[in-house]
């Protein structure tokens, strides 16, 4: 959760400041971010579906598809916004963060839908 945070305000950051130093930490922390969604997401998924490989499969299967279509879709749609003048670079960035911000409101929403696995120890036991 921390990290979804932490994406979200790194990508708001240059709609606010210009400062190279705003800049570089934000660049860092995004780019970080990129090749660590992927564990992330696979590990939710197990944690969710604990028991249940095949229904992993098919939410991993639909997690790569939707993965694919976002980049895809949000790269060409934003940057044609972008190019005719509907949004400015600001509003991109601004944009991200509410992106990672409703990231971490679905992911905080089945936070309490989430079953232990098997031998895990909870806090009520």
């Amino acid at each position: 959760l921390f990290a979804l945070l932490l994406v979200a305000l790194a990508a708001v950051a240059p709609a606010f400041s210009a400062a190279t130093a705003v800049l570089v930490v934000s660049s860092v922390i995004i780019g970080g971010s990129t090749p660590g969604v992927v564990p992330i997401v696979l590990g939710r998924v197990h944690e969710v579906l604990p028991h249940d490989p095949a229904a992993q499969r098919v939410i991993w299967g639909r997690a790569t598809t939707g993965f694919a279509l976002g980049q895809a879709v949000g790269a060409y749609g934003l940057s044609g916004l972008l190019a005719h003048g509907v949004v400015t670079y600001s509003t991109l960035f601004l944009l991200g963060g509410a992106a990672a911000a409703l990231a971490l409101a679905l992911d905080l929403s089945t936070a309490g839908r989430v079953r232990p696995r098997e031998g895990q120890v909870t806090d009520g036991a």
